[in-house]
């Protein structure tokens, strides 16, 4: 009966100690959030505000995996989940300059096309559905921001002017977040 007793008690107080951290990370991430404006938006929203954005503090990053977003400043660093059904792919097609990438850092990464409308086209490759085509400017860092389904292979065609690149690309948990390979002829 001690046995079990001392299982179930060693199981509280693991429990115990595992909510605290989880609220302890909760307030770390939302004072985060405040200190850094981003507070009260989506992971999306957050996103597309931080590949907008070109002032950030001293000390700032803001990297995107398949899975997380990671953010830190000179106090902490925040991870936040990215929806599990999207994966999250950032674009710079180029004419004459590029960069080699591969998880998209979202304060330091420049393209060479920046704030310009680009036409995407975004097919399943096994089953040629059309997940995105539309009109897609870039931000001020050059970059275009797709939310892709998970776990596809995808082929996307961007048009600039009269130029186009197309690319086959995958969205796994294993795939790079930035694409700047696609030049523009």
């Amino acid at each position: 009966m001690k046995k079990y007793s001392f299982r179930i008690g060693l199981m509280i107080v693991v429990l115990l100690l595992a909510t605290i951290m989880f609220y302890d990370n909760k307030d770390k991430s939302e004072e985060f959030l405040v200190r850094n404006d981003l507070q009260d938006m989506s992971v999306e929203e957050i996103v597309a505000s931080l590949e907008d954005k070109r002032d950030e503090p001293i000390g700032f990053q803001a990297g995107i995996t398949s899975t997380k977003l990671l953010l830190s400043d000179e106090e902490d660093t925040v991870e936040i989940d990215l929806p599990k059904d999207q994966f999250y792919l950032s674009v710079a097609p180029y004419i004459n300059q590029t960069h080699p990438c591969g998880i998209h850092n979202l304060v330091t990464c420049q393209g060479e096309l920046a704030n310009v409308a680009l036409k995407v086209l975004v097919t399943d490759s096994t089953t040629n559905e059309v997940i995105v085509d539309s009109e897609v400017h870039t931000y001020s860092n050059g970059f275009a921001g797709l939310w892709l389904p998970k776990d596809r292979v995808l082929t996307i065609t961007v048009t600039y002017e009269s130029l186009q690149s197309t690319k086959q690309i995958s969205t796994s948990e294993d795939d790079n977040t930035c694409e700047t390979t696609m030049r523009l002829l």
